[in-house]
């Protein structure tokens, strides 16, 4: 989107040719956090598990209702999908 030569930078830049591009500050810094989170294996291998342990439950409602009656005696307890953004 940002491309310097067929982007919107350069249709901007076209335009206005005193126009100056900023990077968005906050996706820079979810590059970095992410970049910083998969140098970790044993995090990565960990969150991996807990996305597969949730596929595994709500691949069937049956064992969803096992995982759900299990959890109710916890508090606030259930296993959520990992986010598609991070």
């Amino acid at each position: 989107m940002s491309g310097v030569y067929s982007g919107l930078q350069a249709r901007i830049k076209g335009a206005c040719p005193y126009a100056i591009f900023v990077p968005c500050a906050a996706h820079s810094l979810n590059l970095v956090g992410e970049y910083a989170a998969n140098c970790c294996t044993v995090g990565t291998e960990f969150f991996n598990f807990l996305q597969a342990l949730y596929t595994f439950f709500s691949a069937s409602t049956y064992r969803w209702k096992i995982l759900s009656d299990y959890l109710t005696n916890s508090k606030n307890k259930t296993v959520k999908r990992l986010s598609d953004t991070r």
